[in-house]
């Protein structure tokens, strides 16, 4: 499964972080507050396809979690830009030389989601 097949290949369909602008109307941005999560991509594709089937601007910022204030500055660009905001968090083993860089890495996800919340991401995954 690519990224296209989740979020949509169109150009109505998607925006990246930094592309037109657009704003969230006032019922979006209040149901944005109801965050999902979700760990596997057929649900994400689920959730996304009625925003999609909308025409609505999905937004995603890839993570590999440890969530910092660059992080926070990029969902709230997504959040002014999209109509629908995706936070994903992964880290990828194969990102790294050393075995132990990896057992090592820093998780807070419990802090990842609080920090999603308080910026009004829709779906986490």
């Amino acid at each position: 499964m690519t990224a296209s097949d989740l979020f949509g290949s169109n150009e109505y369909q998607m925006y990246v972080i930094f592309g037109r602008k657009a704003r969230k109307t006032a019922i979006n941005r209040a149901f944005s507050q109801c965050m999902t999560t979700c760990k596997n991509p057929d649900e994400l594709q689920q959730i996304l396809s009625s925003h999609r089937s909308r025409s609505q601007k999905i937004g995603i910022v890839p993570t590999m979690g440890a969530l910092h204030s660059g992080h926070r500055s990029l969902l709230e660009v997504a959040q002014e830009n999209c109509d629908v905001v995706v936070l994903s968090i992964f880290v990828n083993p194969t990102q790294f030389n050393e075995t132990k860089d990896y057992d090592t890495y820093p998780t807070a996800i419990e802090e990842d989601l609080n920090m999603a919340q308080s910026v009004g991401v829709d779906v986490v995954f």
